[in-house]
């Protein structure tokens, strides 16, 4: 399965925010 370079960034950041969201909820 090969992921588009802007797929997989997209994925990266959505990550992140849900991390960032996680922790500033505390």
């Amino acid at each position: 399965l090969r992921c588009s370079p802007s797929k997989a960034g997209h994925l990266v950041k959505a990550i992140a925010v849900l991390q960032n969201y996680e922790v500033t909820r505390g």
